[in-house]
């Protein structure tokens, strides 16, 4: 069974939600409209994030703005009081305005947290309905993603700096995450960060954040065995004009004849398409574990 549902964006179909199944008729009329539904509450998220962009932008300008006032205020001389008057009268009302944009943006990215949640929360609901085994996973991983894109509007949304995400607290809380859902007990298998290069501007730390979700969930699924101690490592650190993203585990290793660019696992598929999206680049060391280095420009 299949079934496909269009995302659409002022009219225009710009993606779609595809769940499938081995077994015939598997698909109920309840399960299209939850999909359906879920395609709308995504379509929103869209618009919103649009708009977060949009607004983003007035933000970096009025911001240019005020230092360019500012600089100008300070080459005047006493001469020029009455000019300098005005101009600190319109730096008022500039900053006033930024200060609206900010709490502006600020409800941008709190409803668009919330609306991934809902999806969030849909998705689990849906789940505990749901018998096929496979269909199951889909839904769990698509939760997954959904809330590695809620914590990071979650966390620019109490960020005071509303340009750049710390985003060493945004994997630790992450890693939290991933691990408490799939029930590992961290004092087998521990989770070790060192995250050197710390503030990541938003877009990025959406792509980032997929791609760790990826690298971390694959591990606790397939790198060790029951009751196998281990840990899971993530780097981010600073190289020229470049970044490097490393996570690794010292688990069982991948099979010999796995090949990347031919896998058939829809995570590292989208591993690989998140990374050229940075347009960086991956590559895999096998020895004493798994190690993924991704490397992409500043």
């Amino acid at each position: 069974s299949y079934v496909s549902v269009p995302i659409k964006l002022d009219n225009n179909t710009v993606g779609a939600i595809n769940a499938a199944s081995f077994r015939k008729n598997v698909f109920r009329e309840e399960d299209i409209s939850l999909l359906s539904l879920v395609a709308n509450q995504v379509s929103m998220v869209m618009e919103n994030g649009r708009q977060s962009e949009q607004l983003q932008q007035t933000y970096n300008i009025l911001e240019e703005r005020v230092k360019e006032r500012t600089l100008e205020l300070l080459k005047s001389n006493a001469l020029l009081r009455e000019e300098i008057e005005k101009r600190i009268r319109a730096e008022v009302e500039i900053k006033k305005s930024l200060q609206e944009k900010e709490i502006l943006l600020k409800e941008v990215q709190h409803r668009v947290k919330n609306n991934l949640q809902v999806i969030s929360s849909m998705l689990d609901l849906q789940t505990d309905y749901v018998k096929d085994s496979g269909v199951s996973e889909m839904f769990v991983e698509a939760q997954k993603r959904v809330k590695s894109m809620a914590l990071v509007h979650e966390q620019m949304y109490q960020s005071e700096i509303l340009t750049d995400l710390d985003f060493s607290q945004y994997i630790e809380n992450l890693g939290n995450y991933l691990f408490r859902i799939y029930g590992v007990n961290t004092k087998r298998i521990s989770l070790e960060t060192s995250i050197k290069e710390a503030n990541i501007d938003f877009n990025r730390a959406i792509l980032l954040g997929l791609i760790v979700n990826e690298l971390i969930s694959n591990s606790l699924k397939y790198a060790f065995d029951e009751d196998q101690k281990g840990y899971i490592k993530v780097i981010l650190d600073s190289e020229d004009d470049h970044y490097i993203l490393t996570t690794s585990d010292n688990g069982i290793g991948l099979p010999k004849n796995f090949r990347l660019r031919q896998t058939k696992s829809l995570g590292l598929q989208l591993v690989q398409a998140l990374t050229n999206q940075l347009k960086g680049s991956i590559k895999i060391h096998r020895r004493k574990g798994t190690r993924f280095t991704i490397k992409f420009p500043h």
